[in-house]
């Protein structure tokens, strides 16, 4: 049942490149992420209530960063993304996302890397140029890349700070309190920017907005990090985190399916380059 509950999680997180695209084709972007995070808010105050005896006002201040970066920062780069580019062509984008992290903490946090890391990382971001480049990595192909998806980046970039702060959050948060404290204040960060597109901006709500907010709040938001989560518990982080490299695949699906869009030769190629340089970038030696 745990591994069902994994792959359901990594299909869902799969799925929500698609909602989002469909979602910001009717809402602007804070208003869309900020509904999203307001459903999973109020589902949240319900899981807290039974898990947890009392709220923290300590560690609540202390998930403002989780907050500002993996939900205020990342929805934004994300939405905006999806609405310029391809949601499958984002979700394989977005596998970089362990690589940077890596990146990132051999730079400032001064954790070690063998030489079989460094090639992963390197394999990592050849295959990242490969995508954003749509196959032609020369000087003339960085004149016309897609704002779209130099946006995915910066959101992989976002989700990278957002998960070195929660490994340094968890030292004395649970899982749930980390994430539902980071979405509290993501939330809250939206606020004035939602009230702006209500009087400024034309908001429609329809069947097609409903479900993708459904998706983006109550599957990706809710059941994909308790299910996942309960696969770190019962199998443990590095047999769980395998399940990781299913949601490009499921986002592409999603893409071509639902969107009818086309994924190319170029895509597939940087995608099992970024994969393969993630896995070996993270493969402890």
């Amino acid at each position: 049942m745990i591994y069902l509950k994994l792959i359901l999680s990594t299909i869902f997180w799969g799925a929500s490149f698609t909602a989002g695209k469909v979602a910001v084709k009717y809402l602007p972007i804070f208003s869309v992420a900020f509904f999203r995070f307001l459903i999973s808010s109020m589902i949240f105050v319900l899981i807290i209530n039974r898990s947890i005896t009392r709220f923290n006002k300590k560690k609540f201040l202390m998930c403002f960063i989780g907050g500002f970066t993996g939900i205020f920062l990342y929805n934004i780069f994300f939405l905006k993304g999806l609405d310029l580019t391809d949601a499958s062509k984002a979700s394989i984008i977005v596998a970089i996302n362990p690589a940077i992290t890596a990146l990132i903490t051999h730079l400032f946090l001064k954790e070690k890397l063998k030489v079989l890391n460094y090639i992963g990382l390197i394999l990592s971001f050849i295959g990242l140029l490969f995508i954003i480049t749509n196959g032609h990595i020369d000087k003339t192909a960085f004149l016309n890349l897609n704002i779209g998806d130099i946006l995915i980046v910066f959101a992989a970039l976002s989700w990278s700070a957002y998960t070195i702060f929660g490994k340094m959050a968890l030292n004395t948060l649970s899982p749930i309190e980390s994430t539902a404290y980071s979405i509290f204040w993501g939330t809250t960060l939206l606020i004035p920017f939602a009230i702006n597109d209500f009087f400024t901006k034309s908001l429609v709500f329809n069947f097609n907005v409903a479900l993708s907010l459904i998706v983006l709040s109550v599957f990706a938001t809710i059941l994909g990090f308790i299910w996942f989560y309960n696969g770190i518990k019962e199998i443990g982080a590095t047999r769980a985190s395998v399940f990781i490299y299913l949601v490009p695949v499921f986002g592409t699906l999603f893409g071509i399916i639902i969107l009818h869009e086309q994924l190319t030769s170029y895509m597939i190629l940087g995608g099992l380059l970024t994969i393969l340089g993630v896995y070996i970038t993270n493969k402890k030696l």
